[in-house]
C-alpha cells in the first residue's frame, strides 16, 4: 500500500499511534492521504455527540480503501457497525488495520454479539502483542523474574514496601495486562 487514511481519537495513545505510524509508513515511501481529517475527540464520542456515522463521514474524501483506526473498543464497535449498516468503507476491495484489536469491539455494553461490529469488521487486520516466549534462553522470561522480584500489589499504593515497589495488579509477575509490550529499552 502506498497510501492509506487513518482515524484515531485525540487520546494521548490515539495520537501517538498516529505519530509513530505516519513516521514509520512515510519513511518506508508510504503517504497518510487524510492527514488534516484523522483525529476524533473522544470526548465528543463517548458524550454521544459523535457516532460511527460520523466518524466514517471524516473518512468520505479519502481516496485510500486502505483505513488504519487508532481508537478504543466501543468507538470500534460503533465504527465497524456503521460501515456494516451503511455500507461504506466495507466489502471487498477495502482493508482496516486496527490499532488495538479487542474482542470487546464486537459486543455490545450488556455483553450480547453486535453482529453489524462483527460482519463490519470482516477482513481487519490488527496486531496483538506478545512477548514471543519461545525458549527457556528468552529474554522476556529473565524480564519475568525480574518484575516479579520488584513487583508487588502493594507497589500500587502509596504504601509500598522498599523491596518490591512496583505496581502488578495481581502479584503474578507471568501475567502482565494484555496491553503491555514486551519491550524494554535499554
Amino acid at each position: 500500500w502506498q497510501a492509506i487514511c487513518v482515524l484515531h481519537d485525540d487520546s494521548l495513545w490515539g495520537g501517538g499511534v498516529m505519530q509513530s505510524f505516519t513516521s514509520a509508513f512515510e519513511s518506508s515511501g508510504g503517504k497518510i492521504v487524510n492527514n488534516g481529517t484523522a483525529e476524533f475527540s473522544r470526548l465528543a464520542f463517548e458524550s454521544g455527540n459523535v457516532t460511527g456515522s460520523d466518524l466514517l463521514d471524516q473518512l468520505e474524501d479519502c481516496p485510500s480503501q486502505i483505513i488504519l483506526l487508532a481508537a478504543y473498543p466501543d468507538a470500534q464497535r460503533a465504527v465497524f457497525a456503521a460501515a456494516y449498516d451503511e455500507g461504506r468503507f466495507w466489502g471487498p476491495g477495502y482493508g482496516w488495520l486496527n490499532a488495538y484489536p479487542a474482542e470487546s469491539a464486537l459486543y455490545n455494553e450488556d455483553g450480547s454479539v453486535n453482529t453489524s461490529a462483527v460482519l463490519g469488521s470482516e477482513g481487519l487486520l490488527g496486531v496483538i502483542e506478545s512477548s514471543g516466549v519461545s525458549s527457556a534462553s528468552d529474554l522476556s522470561l529473565k524480564y519475568q523474574a525480574l518484575w516479579g522480584e520488584v513487583s508487588s500489589s502493594q507497589g500500587c499504593t502509596n504504601m509500598s514496601p522498599h523491596s518490591r515497589p512496583f505496581c502488578d495488579h495481581d502479584d503474578d509477575a507471568s501475567t502482565l495486562p494484555y496491553h503491555t509490550a514486551m519491550r524494554v529499552d535499554a
